[in-house]
């Protein structure tokens, strides 16, 4: 793969969108706030001894604090790069767009891992230092327990990392990989939408969510497609594929929805897909 960075003219915000939807630090300050004061409660109650109640505190004051941090604004520090893909035994080269990768499986996993391994191994100290076996086998239990969640955890981020490619364009299509793979030929795209969103959260009730959606001239082409690139699509239209949550993206997505809409309208720039040419382009946004 090759990659180019570098200065960047700015580009005009989509009116569609709204301006810094989920980069905001209020909310995951208030939830990262409400985990540590969840989790001091927790040590106070170990403290005196109350382990049920604080071993159900602590895991509560783990997950919050996960939530918080998977809610921290990242930086946009991918690269647009070349890379390539087998379509029907053909290799066909594009520009690769990266995405993050969904961490919440393995997060969840990990929120189990590691009160079971720490209230675990804490119970089996107490217990054997007091002669109490059943206590001890169970609290042992309790640990190895806990070392399966966290080789689950690892293992599912490592699948995670493995499905989650991007978005590739190609000269003759499309590719979305993220999770499952959509595969949209330019010809079949009407055109490229930004829209919004309205989606309910886990601690937020509700916010809004910016996205980049495809919009293609067939609807049995929509019935196709795997469910999980259906089911925001039905949310903002009838003919709406490939949904792109913008936050997902590690690159500008205002750059990246300038790039897609630039190559549906100029078919004769697509053979420039897949050289360094079209990576330099996206990256000046000179569309």
């Amino acid at each position: 793969m090759s990659g180019v960075t570098g200065a960047e003219p700015a580009l005009v915000w989509p009116g569609e969108w709204k301006r810094e939807i989920g980069r905001g630090k209020f909310y995951p300050t208030l939830i990262i706030g409400f985990a540590v004061f969840i989790g001091i409660s927790g040590l106070l109650l170990l403290a005196q001894g109350k382990l049920a109640g604080a071993f159900i505190v602590l895991v509560i004051a783990v997950g919050a604090a996960l939530v918080g941090v998977a809610r921290w604004p990242r930086k946009l520090r991918g690269a647009f790069t070349t890379d390539s893909v087998v379509v029907n035994g053909m290799l066909e080269n594009g520009v690769l767009i990266p995405m993050r990768v969904s961490r919440t499986a393995g997060a969840g996993l990990a929120v189990l891992c590691l009160p079971f391994m720490g209230f675990g191994a804490w119970g089996a100290m107490v217990a054997f230092r007091g002669r109490e076996w059943w206590p001890l086998f169970f609290c042992a239990f309790l640990f190895v327990l806990g070392v399966f969640f966290l080789f689950g955890a690892i293992g599912t981020q490592r699948a995670s990392r493995q499905q989650a490619r991007g978005i590739l364009l190609t000269p003759q299509r499309v590719v979305l990989t993220y999770g499952e793979k959509l595969d949209l030929e330019w010809s079949e795209i009407a055109h490229v939408d930004a829209r919004t969103l309205g989606v309910n959260t886990e601690l937020i009730p509700r916010t809004v969510m910016n996205l980049i959606v495809f919009v293609v001239h067939d609807l049995r082409r929509v019935e196709e497609l795997p469910r999980q690139f259906r089911a925001l699509g039905h949310k903002v239209g009838a003919n709406a594929v490939g949904t792109i949550a913008v936050d997902r993206l590690t690159v500008d997505p205002v750059r990246v929805l300038y790039a897609m809409r630039f190559y549906l309208a100029h078919p004769e720039a697509r053979t420039e897909l897949g050289t360094s040419a079209a990576v330099q382009r996206i990256t000046r946004g000179a569309f």
